[in-house]
């Protein structure tokens, strides 16, 4: 098989010759636009060579969305993102767009058909079960704008390949969130009915005390290691991204999400309780433990089910403490809310929540920040003229 390069203005055309025509003898020809430098086009014409004499060559115009979608997810999804985020990619392929979208030709997919799937799906549902949603169930617009992140995804992957000239996606808008859900954050009093009612209830009432005292994700308390912590502090240095037989693990995703969380004299007593408690469990398993040198595990060592903690414990924990629901992620919320009304200075809470800047923190938490000015206000009026801020001495 022969190919060739050629400059087209500020893009490179690489054109390689597929054989004649079964039917009409004429030679055919198949060209590609590379947007980029020479060697980059000298790439894709090695690479459809390659392909050409192996066999793994396919004509674009006959691959069908759905054919694409599982090119995409075989050859660079799974090798080259995290298992949950390919997890996630997954199922939005064979449950939606697969059924719905999977038939069009790439070559003639148009933003018209994506504007159509992403109403369809905000009226009539999904094509098949997902997540406890049953076929025709609407989905929400959440849902659907992340259909179209994994699409835009896929077809910026299939541009990159030169499989198609442009991302129609980019021509699309995805359905608007009206209202961005309520961030919850509990008072001190409430905190303390929480963790009385989790020292009744839950097998590891300990977890609770550190969500409330580090503001760590649930993945990196269910990830925490006893060689992470070295008293009083606890290291940051995996997450777990799925429990079961065969757990997931994964480091932060930014470099500030490795840290170091100091940790009050309460959180130390709970890790000792549950070193205790484990020591036991150990001898009583026996050769049966599987040990991952986790602080947070089941009596046999496997990881804890997130979901189970944050859609079961944690919900009934709530119910019986006369609480308001919420997420378990609003437990680092409220780490945060009571350090900053307690005068801790952003940046050291930025720090310890692992927030790649302080302005993210201050974004999240701005509805803290009046407090603080009127304390920030008050303490420097004591100090300058020995009166508080309503002026008395």
């Amino acid at each position: 098989m022969k190919g060739y390069i050629r400059k087209r203005g500020s893009s490179y055309e690489v054109v390689v010759y597929l054989g004649r025509d079964a039917t009409t003898g004429k030679k055919k020809y198949k060209s590609y636009t590379v947007r980029g430098t020479k060697r980059q086009a000298e790439a894709k014409l090695a690479q459809v060579l390659h392909e050409l004499n192996t066999g793994e060559y396919f004509e674009p115009s006959r691959l069908t969305f759905g054919e694409y979608l599982d090119r995409w997810l075989e050859d660079y999804v799974r090798p080259n993102l995290r298992p949950k985020t390919a997890a996630w990619y997954e199922g939005i392929v064979e449950t939606h767009l697969k059924p719905s979208l999977g038939s069009v030709p790439l070559a003639r997919l148009s933003p018209l058909h994506l504007q159509r799937y992403y109403n369809e799906a905000l009226q009539d549902g999904c094509k098949g079960t997902s997540y406890g949603k049953t076929p025709g169930s609407p989905l929400s617009v959440a849902s659907v704008r992340g259909h179209h992140r994994a699409i835009h995804a896929a077809l910026e992957q299939a541009v990159r390949w030169g499989l198609v000239a442009r991302n129609v996606a980019d021509a699309v808008e995805p359905p608007r969130i009206e209202k961005k859900r309520e961030m919850r954050a509990l008072s001190a009093e409430e905190v303390q009915r929480l963790l009385d009612v989790a020292r009744r209830e839950s097998r590891q009432p300990e977890l609770y005390v550190l969500a409330v005292t580090t503001g760590m994700r649930l993945g990196e308390l269910l990830g925490l290691r006893w060689q992470d912590i070295v008293p009083p502090v606890a290291n940051v240095r995996q997450a777990l991204k799925k429990a079961g037989p065969d757990p997931v693990f994964a480091a932060p995703k930014t470099q500030k999400g490795f840290r170091e969380v100091w940790l009050p004299p309460s959180a130390v007593a709970a890790l000792e309780a549950v070193r205790v408690r484990q020591q036991a469990e150990k001898s009583l398993a026996g050769e049966c433990y599987e040990d991952h040198d986790l602080v947070f595990a089941q009596p046999n060592g496997r990881p804890l089910d997130g979901h189970n903690i944050s859609q079961r414990e944690f919900k009934r924990l709530l119910s019986l403490a006369g609480l308001p629901d919420m997420r378990f992620h609003d437990l680092r919320h409220t780490n945060a809310t009571l350090l900053l009304e307690a005068g801790v200075p952003a940046k050291v809470v930025s720090e310890r929540l692992g927030h790649s800047g302080i302005g993210i923190t201050l974004d999240i938490y701005s509805h803290v920040l009046p407090t603080m000015q009127q304390q920030a206000a008050s303490k420097l009026e004591e100090m300058l003229f020995g009166r508080d801020g309503d002026g008395a001495r």
